[in-house]
């Protein structure tokens, strides 16, 4: 007896091609709503690191009596070899940021460079990382002459305020009035001279971090002693309305609007390249002085001498803020807050934000 056929049904080719492409169009509809959550947590872990940075610089102000400076240095040219010491804001929180091992690894009394704190400043930090700048463990190398580092990098910077002395002078600032013409980018604060440079007694341009010098020269007019360390009493502008810190991300590359660039000295290829220094999260130059820039990311030296321009944010990571979150940047403020700003945002307001002591009014709708 026969046993009945089975008839076993398979896919044509068509079929096949149909499935593969619902299948492709699928994940072509899930791809960016996983990105979009992706980069939302990245945010939301970038705003807990700036959180946890301001925080610890409280508790680093009511240990000390002043916020960390944004540099101290130490110089001294009347020995041989001659000393120069220099250490950045990110050292002093080490302690309030459960780094305290780190910290105490640290030698305060030599240059963050030094071959004897190289242990300590090529460590990874997260909390010194925005989860969307890549890649995560940047490394920046640095050589000159007989002094060599490398170190670990971070994209939060600390506000040392905005460059009044060029963008309050209208024959420097790079911005142009509805007709064209050259103008101020800022108005100085009553009473500040124009084209006045940094002030840190009266705070003119200043930010939330000031500068500690020392320094001994051959020429004893040369010598200074400046303490510009800040104390949060300072803040008279109210610290909900201070910028304390901000990406600055991607250093020690060069970006403008997402394009990796290369920056010569001088823009003279002749001379070298320039690197964008303070990438290291020790670096003594991991502060930030806003100066504006064009549309294009041109900080200065274009057009004559003009200098900065009405951009701040997410236009190039050179002397401005900048990060990888669309649509604008994080902050902390000076009273521990952390707000997510608009790239829409411009230099008049945000030079408001960076100062400590002008005495600006924020719009607002800011």
């Amino acid at each position: 007896m026969r046993r009945p056929t089975r008839t076993v049904s398979a896919f044509t080719l068509i079929e096949l091609l149909v499935v593969i492409a619902i299948i492709a169009v699928l994940i072509g509809l899930l791809l960016p709503a996983v990105q979009k959550v992706r980069e939302a947590a990245s945010r939301a872990k970038c705003q807990n690191n700036l959180k946890q940075l301001a925080l610890a610089c409280h508790n680093y102000e009511a240990v000390a009596g002043t916020l960390p400076p944004a540099e101290n240095k130490y110089e001294n040219k009347t020995v041989s070899p001659e000393v120069k010491i220099e250490n950045g804001w990110a050292v002093y929180v080490l302690p309030h940021i459960e780094q305290a091992s780190l910290g105490a690894n640290y030698k305060i009394s030599l240059d963050w460079g030094h071959p004897d704190n190289l242990g300590v400043i090529q460590t990874h930090i997260k909390a010194f990382q925005c989860p969307s700048a890549v890649p995560a463990d940047r490394i920046d190398s640095f050589v000159d002459g007989s002094k060599s580092y490398t170190a670990a990098c971070g994209d939060y910077f600390a506000s040392k305020g905005v460059k009044g002395k060029d963008l309050s002078n209208p024959s420097k600032a790079g911005c142009r009035d509805a007709s064209g013409n050259w103008v101020a980018c800022l108005t100085a604060p009553a009473g500040a001279p124009v084209g006045g440079d940094d002030d840190d007694d009266k705070g003119w341009w200043a930010g939330a971090f000031g500068k500690i010098e020392v320094k001994y020269d051959t020429n004893p007019t040369k010598n200074k002693n400046v303490n510009g360390a800040v104390r949060l009493q300072m803040i008279t502008d109210g610290a909900s309305n201070t910028l304390l810190l901000s990406e600055c991300a991607a250093r020690p590359k060069h970006l403008r609007r997402g394009v990796e660039w290369t920056k010569y000295k001088d823009n003279n290829p002749a001379k070298g390249v320039e690197p964008n220094k303070g990438g290291g999260w020790a670096a003594k130059e991991n502060a930030l002085e806003i100066h504006g820039s064009q549309q294009d990311g041109t900080v200065d030296k274009f057009d004559g001498d003009r200098k900065g321009g009405p951009h701040v944010i997410n236009v190039t990571n050179e002397k401005n803020i900048y990060s990888f979150h669309t649509g604008g940047a994080n902050l902390a403020l000076a009273d521990g807050s952390v707000r997510f700003v608009s790239d829409r945002v411009q230099l008049p307001t945000m030079a408001a934000l960076a100062t400590r002591a002008g005495g600006e009014v924020l719009p607002n709708d800011f």
